[in-house]
């Protein structure tokens, strides 16, 4: 006797009935900043329905903490199907934390897919280092480099053009933690460039900064106070009438 053994062959799932894969998101960018700047960020999505033949990407982001402050955000929300945004955020004018909340979806005539982003943005009142340059020649001057540097170390270098005779006040916020003191700052001209100085004259600026230095606005109210007193008390003694000596 021969036995027939059926086989069943299941058909292959589509691509339109394959599971998508999960949503992701990720937003780059500084995450400790100086008031009121202005610095970019990064908004990347893929995964979900938005990777299907038909499929987009969105986004909306705002400040969400604290509920009154003044940071903004642009552009608010936008639409692409490559999943990347590009967005600016204004930070605010005072010290503290913000919240940053990016809403992304994935979509697609299949189904929506959607996720929550928060990014914690540490706001702080900078140290500003600034030098201002002087173009001495009858030249424009281009990309001409200066470098600050923090007690010996460097933490900032950039290029910058200058009309003829025209001058330039360079500036850089650092928001690195700095101990509290004195501290010495040194920007620093190519000293090859003839024509590109300091205000001051020279290719090399120093100064000092002083980092939280001590408050003696209220000590200084406590000794007045007190010396206020001290005068009252002694005009008080000497007005005292003097106290009669006893008959024998």
């Amino acid at each position: 006797m021969i036995s027939l053994l059926a086989l069943a062959v299941l058909p292959a799932a589509s691509p339109a009935e394959a599971l998508p894969l999960p949503i992701y998101a990720s937003v780059t960018g500084p995450t400790q900043v100086a008031i009121n700047e202005k610095h970019a960020y990064t908004i990347m999505v893929n995964g979900g329905h938005g990777g299907d033949p038909d499929g987009n990407y969105s986004y909306n982001a705002a400040v969400i903490s604290p509920p009154t402050t003044d940071a903004s955000v642009s552009p608010v929300n936008g639409v692409s199907a490559s999943g990347i945004f590009l967005i600016n955020v204004t930070m605010p004018s005072k010290a503290g934390d913000i919240t940053l909340r990016v809403n992304v979806s994935g979509y697609s005539s299949i189904g929506t897919d959607l996720l929550t982003k928060l990014i914690i943005i540490h706001v702080v009142s900078p140290i500003v280092l600034s030098a201002t340059v002087v173009n001495q020649g009858t030249v424009p001057l281009s990309n001409v480099p200066i470098a600050f540097y923090l007690d010996g170390t460097k933490v900032y270098n950039t290029t910058f053009g200058l009309a003829a005779g025209a001058s330039l006040k360079v500036v850089f916020n650092l928001t690195d933690p700095v101990s509290a003191g004195s501290h010495e700052v040194r920007a620093l001209l190519d000293p090859s460039n003839q024509f590109a100085r300091f205000a001051g004259g020279g290719s090399v600026f120093t100064t000092t900064v002083y980092v939280n230095p001590p408050d003696y606005g209220s000590t200084d109210g406590i000794l007045i106070l007190l010396f206020v007193l001290l005068i009252f008390v002694t005009y008080l003694i000497y007005k005292r009438p003097k106290r009669r000596k006893r008959s024998s």
